[in-house]
């Protein structure tokens, strides 16, 4: 595996939707959440910023405010979108850069992203957002993932 670096609907809020259409699929709703406009969940806008284990991650987004939730794998599959124009660069190997292929309103510091998805107690899925692919790994292992949380309001 390589080795990852770098990189509330409130009443009043202005919702704001860019012109390229993978953003277009996205409002932000500011105050660092975004709602998918096909799904209507509402992502945070940035992970959490560093390695974490499957157990911390979980708890991370419950703690939130007790409605945020690590993602399905298929909601988190469903992020990706391989004909990102010019996607932003979160991940960086030996000088090469990597692009995660999500809307660039998303403010992500690494690739590989915990799902809530468990298989058995030892294991759980996460999405590797360069290529859209789904990896099943040890629940204790923090290497190489982040935290991106969703809710449904």
């Amino acid at each position: 595996m390589l080795a990852f670096a770098l990189a509330e609907e409130n009443a009043g809020t202005s919702v704001q939707t860019h012109s390229d259409p993978v953003d277009a699929e996205f409002a932000d709703l500011g105050n660092g959440v975004l709602k998918d406009t096909k799904t209507g969940l509402q992502w945070t806008q940035a992970d959490n910023g560093f390695d974490i284990n499957w157990y911390d991650a979980k708890s991370l987004c419950k703690n939130k405010d007790g409605s945020w939730r690590l993602p399905a794998v298929d909601e988190l599959e469903a992020i990706y979108n391989a004909n990102t124009p010019s996607p932003k660069i979160c991940f960086v190997h030996n000088s090469t850069y990597f692009p995660c292929k999500v809307s660039h309103l998303f403010n992500l510091t690494g690739a590989g992203f915990w799902s809530g998805t468990q298989s058995g107690s030892a294991k759980a899925w996460d999405v590797t957002l360069i290529y859209g692919t789904r990896h099943l790994d040890p629940v204790s292992d923090p290497s190489y993932h982040r935290a991106l949380c969703v809710r449904r309001i």
